[in-house]
């Protein structure tokens, strides 16, 4: 059996690799905010600064982060594979962006809104570092993604 690894380094393009490391980093914060909630649920002296909802509402917005990188690796690799058999394969990247773009937006909300001063994760944490990364990786693959599709300055003229 193949691995992430493997699937990634065999793809034609780099945004599968980095889409491989936005769903660790996703996977990560999911998992820690998870955890955040059931202690909160299990012990009702434990309070977080955020509230229920708004703890409820963050898990779920990292959920759809862990969802929509897996989504991505995994068509970045079956386009890398089968975009000669199906034509419409070939216009993934403009969801591709669309998926970037919102992380990229949620991301820089969540790193600002959580890991600040008087947020939620305020020091080294498996959250703070798994926002971070998310960030971090949510804008490279979207600089990997540009030098890829870029307009060239020929088409321009």
């Amino acid at each position: 059996m193949r691995s992430f690894r493997d699937l990634s380094w065999e793809a034609y393009r780099k945004t599968a690799f980095d889409w491989c490391w936005a769903l660790f980093f996703s996977v990560v914060t999911f998992f820690s905010l998870l955890d955040i909630y059931l202690l909160e649920e299990s012990d009702k002296e434990v309070r977080t600064p955020l509230g229920q909802n708004q703890l409820a509402l963050m898990l779920l917005s990292s959920s759809v982060s862990v969802i929509c990188c897996l989504l991505a690796f995994v068509m970045n690799v079956v386009v890398s594979h089968y975009s000669s058999r199906c034509p419409l394969l070939l216009h993934w990247f403009k969801l591709e962006s669309i998926l970037l773009i919102g992380l990229i937006v949620f991301w820089s909300w969540a790193v600002f809104k959580f890991t600040g001063i008087n947020g939620l994760v305020n020091g080294p944490s498996n959250m703070y570092f798994g926002a971070w990364g998310c960030f971090f990786w949510s804008i490279s693959i979207f600089g990997s993604w540009w030098a890829e599709y870029k307009p060239s300055r020929d088409m321009q003229d």
